[in-house]
């Protein structure tokens, strides 16, 4: 599994297909697991396509969204891979004894081979359920769970072990304030504590992002200013799927979601790591990434635009956007004879690494995707019901933000029109420096004085004194006690202390 992000030209990124059989199916190999069940905790069983728990009526298993009896044991037994699955509601066993196709709950015998399992762990914490004596799985393709063939790709087949009564959600968020934006969300899972200044950290990243999709394509979206909070009672691999993450999304932020169709970029607290993954409304951060980029935005908060190339690109699926060489260039070949010749390192499909995230372009062939939405659109990720990229991308500006006032901030990050970039970061001997991206110091400044929207630096040595305004956002320069401050530089974000 991909655990962390460090060379983009190495780490390829993955997205989810809302199809049945995922054609791009991530982590080729798949492997029976000994399970480490010493605890054995009560679980439900989650089926990834119908979106319901496995529980029993009448004898037979079923799947529901509702009900009290769908509380399950996995059973190790002792020196085997396999498993027996306890309906702990009733005491019965999953079984096929009588029926090949049809699985029962019941009383079974030590000897039958119907009532072992074997566990083999897909994508994302999801499981294929497989029955040792028939030599087929537990799936639910049509609306009824049975025993049959699952290829490593159908969500029918695939499983999630989830805590019961997991979906509770609940959010600390105001409405949103607009139509189609991108949503910051921050999900805490059970046993997780929401980390100090994550909200700032996450919005600060949809700034960033902001500012690198307006670079790249002319245009970029609008970001809701208020990151919001989800907490919920679901274990930690159970929220981290993409799945849950969208679930959970769905619960607490319905109108978020489904009404104004925001996209929910979320981060969720704690986990294992994994790949991220983007798809039409929806974007899920694992700890991967996230814990990388929270500790940077606390150690080195002016390099962070080092760390978001997988981000920016997960917004990119979620816009609609395949992997540029794996699946564009190929589709539009074939289906519109369009040619996109040889491909230079793209945001949606890395060849080689470039410093900071603002470097990463997009094809001319998938912007034309974004903001057409007559062409190519086949190329695209199947959206739904969801909008097309071209009415998210109307903003021609980077909004404000306010992360930082004058009275507390102790970095920002600034920017120019034609391209200049850098930060200004207090040290911890209060003299400011003034640093290009990667985090080389380029100045040193004596901060002199702050007013209610203003800090004053000056360097001596150059005769140089600047203004970090941070009501109007611009970094201003004139002569030390000479002239009307004059502007230089246009203020992304600002980090408070």
């Amino acid at each position: 599994m991909i655990q962390h992000l460090k060379a983009l030209s190495q780490q390829p990124y993955f997205k989810p297909n809302a199809q049945k059989l995922i054609h791009w199916l991530i982590f080729s190999s798949l492997f029976i697991l000994i399970l480490p069940l010493a605890a054995q905790k009560p679980i439900e069983l989650y089926n990834r396509y119908q979106k319901g728990s496995l529980q029993m009526v009448n004898g037979k298993p079923t799947l529901s969204t509702k009900g009290n009896n769908a509380i399950w044991m996995i059973e190790k037994i002792a020196n085997s891979a396999e498993v027996r699955i306890k309906h702990l509601p009733s005491g019965g066993y999953l079984h096929a004894e009588t029926d090949a196709t049809m699985p029962t709950i019941g009383t079974i015998q030590p000897g039958w081979e119907s009532a072992r399992w074997l566990i083999e762990e897909t994508d994302e914490t999801f499981y294929r359920i497989k029955n040792k004596w028939r030599g087929t799985y537990l799936r639910n393709e049509t609306g009824i769970v049975e025993l049959g063939e699952s290829q490593p790709g159908w969500w029918g087949g695939q499983w999630l072990y989830m805590s019961p009564v997991s979906m509770t959600a609940t959010t600390t968020a105001n409405p949103p304030t607009g139509r189609l934006k991108v949503r910051g969300v921050y999900i805490v899972p059970s046993g997780q504590q929401e980390k100090p200044g994550a909200k700032a950290a996450i919005a600060a990243i949809l700034a960033m992002m902001q500012w690198h999709f307006l670079q790249q394509i002319g245009v970029t979206f609008e970001y809701e200013p208020e990151v919001a909070v989800i907490r919920t009672n679901a274990d930690t691999p159970s929220a981290s799927t993409l799945d849950m993450a969208l679930e959970l999304g769905k619960k607490a932020l319905n109108k978020d979601y489904e009404g104004n169709k925001n996209i929910l970029f979320t981060v969720v607290e704690g986990g294992l790591g994994g790949p991220a993954f983007g798809t039409p409304g929806m974007v899920r951060m694992p700890q991967s990434f996230w814990g990388d980029v929270y500790d940077t935005y606390l150690k080195q908060p002016n390099t962070m635009a080092t760390k978001l190339a997988g981000w920016s690109h997960e917004l990119g699926h979620a816009l609609g956007l395949e992997h540029t060489g794996e699946s564009t260039k190929p589709c539009l070949l074939k289906n519109y004879r369009v040619d996109m010749g040889t491909l230079p390192s793209l945001l949606m499909q890395q060849s080689k690494a470039f410093p900071v995230v603002y470097d990463y372009p997009f094809h001319k062939d998938e912007i034309k995707m974004l903001l057409d939405s007559t062409y190519c659109q086949e190329c695209l990720i199947e959206r739904g019901e969801r909008p097309a990229a071209v009415r998210y991308l109307r903003a021609r500006q980077v909004q404000a933000n306010k992360l930082a006032t004058a009275g507390n901030v102790v970095m920002l990050e600034y920017y120019t029109s034609g391209g200049a970039k850098g930060a200004f970061v207090k040290q911890s001997n209060g003299e400011w420096k003034e640093t290009d991206l990667l985090g080389k110091a380029n100045f040193t400044f004596k901060e002199i004085r702050r007013d209610q929207t203003s800090v004053y630096l000056e360097d001596a040595s150059r005769n140089m004194a600047i203004t970090l305004n941070l009501a109007t956002r611009t970094v201003l320069y004139n002569l030390i006690n000479q002239g009307k401050p004059q502007g230089l530089y246009s203020i992304l974000w600002a980090k408070g202390g």
